[in-house]
């Protein structure tokens, strides 16, 4: 029967890579949930065009290296790599790699910084209300303005907010904490009414 130590590290003799192996992918699994669902604004470098072709550069260097160790691996030791499913997903790769990259290096990491050692600070945008059924994130959103070209691209608001102004844009003021890494929204308020609309 497997112990815990075969189910984590698969060997009942993990050496000290073994464990930093382990320690870096789940470190990399946190900071990729929690950059998907923190309200963050990275800086304009890291949104957008810009973003898609930097991170698009990184995920192909990531996907290069990957594939040649692959390759490496296979002609050292005589065996070629034969999973069709490992050279089937290569075209997406770089895409894929980029977008965990942006995540971590772009929102996660700055926002963990941002958050806790941030000043205060506050901007007015035009942003638009919108609802979308959603099981995995809020169904009423504001999208667009300074979350343009971010993912996700929309805050989370209340159910009576969208109904007032459904479908509508709509002037608010986001307060949070900045710093050059960016700008950690904390809440959201309606400009004309000062009405809360959404806080951590």
């Amino acid at each position: 029967m497997p112990t815990w130590r075969s189910l984590w590290f698969g060997t009942e003799a993990p050496t000290p890579r073994h464990v930093g192996a382990l320690v870096a992918v789940l470190t990399v699994c946190g900071l990729l949930l929690l950059g998907l669902f923190i309200d963050f604004i990275p800086p304009a470098v890291f949104r957008g065009r810009q973003a898609v072709i930097l991170f698009g550069v990184i995920g192909l260097a990531l996907t290069g290296l990957f594939y040649g160790a692959l390759i490496r691996t296979g002609i050292r030791t005589g065996v070629w790599p034969s999973d069709w499913k490992l050279w089937l997903v290569a075209p997406a790769m770089p895409v894929f790699l980029g977008w965990i990259v942006w995540l971590v290096l772009a929102k996660a990491v700055p926002w963990a910084i941002t958050r806790p050692f941030g000043s205060e600070h506050e901007m007015q945008a035009v942003m638009q209300t919108s609802h979308r059924a959603s099981r995995r994130s809020c169904d009423y959103r504001l999208k667009g303005g300074p979350l343009a070209g971010t993912m996700p691209s929309f805050i989370c608001i209340s159910s009576r907010y969208y109904h007032r102004y459904p479908d509508r844009t709509v002037r608010v003021r986001l307060v949070g904490r900045s710093t050059v890494l960016g700008f950690a929204v904390i809440s959201v308020h309606h400009v004309s009414s000062a009405e809360h609309l959404h806080a951590d």
